[in-house]
Parts: structure tokens; sequence; C-alpha cells
């Protein structure tokens, strides 16, 4: 998996991405809390785990979820949100897991 500095959201699964994009948009007038290449290393090193497989822009790391920003990474902090990037992520790993088991290498 490679994240790095030209990540781009992907598309929408229901609600969620939509109101990360919102939530992207009021942290970016903040400090990223965290830098693109801490994240990146987190992300390689397993600290941090991507929504989903096809989802990479929104992470779960120091147990939080964290949003992709252009200038670095963002914390997750409306309740909301972190409801629906919580459901989304049992979502998303019950459809990795189901791509797996149905593709040639899995």
């Amino acid at each position: 998996m490679d994240i790095g500095a030209s990540a781009q959201p992907q598309a929408p699964i229901g609600d969620v991405v939509p109101a990360a994009e919102a939530a992207q948009r009021q942290a970016h007038r903040a400090t990223p809390a965290v830098s693109l290449s801490d994240m990146r290393t987190a992300i390689t090193t397993g600290q941090a785990r991507p929504l989903g497989n096809t989802v990479t822009d929104i992470v779960r790391y120091r147990s939080a979820w964290w949003l992709y920003d252009r200038d670095g990474w963002f914390q997750a902090d409306d309740p909301d949100l972190i409801a629906d990037l919580d459901a989304a992520a049992q979502l998303m790993a019950a459809a990795d897991r189901q791509v797996q088991r149905r593709s040639p290498t899995g």
C-alpha cells in the first residue's frame, strides 16, 4: 500500500466519505496533528491501518480516526463522524474479507 503526499480521496461509501470531506475542509484551517511522512511511517509499520483496502485516506491510529489532507493528517473529533467511521470500518472489513476470499490469490 502506497500512502503518500499524492493520496486522493476515494469514492463515497454512503455518507461516510462526504462527512469526512466536510471534516477535512473544516480541519484544513488548523495545523495538522500528524505530518504526511510520520503517518506514512505509521502505516508502513502497521501502527496505523486504513479504513479499508480501498479507502486509504482515513486511518485508525493512536485509538482515533485520522483524515488525510494535503498538508497532513487531522484527528476526527466530531462524535457523529467517529460513529460513522466505526460503522464503516466494520462494513469495509467484511467487504475486504469477501474480496480476499474471491480473489485468485486468496
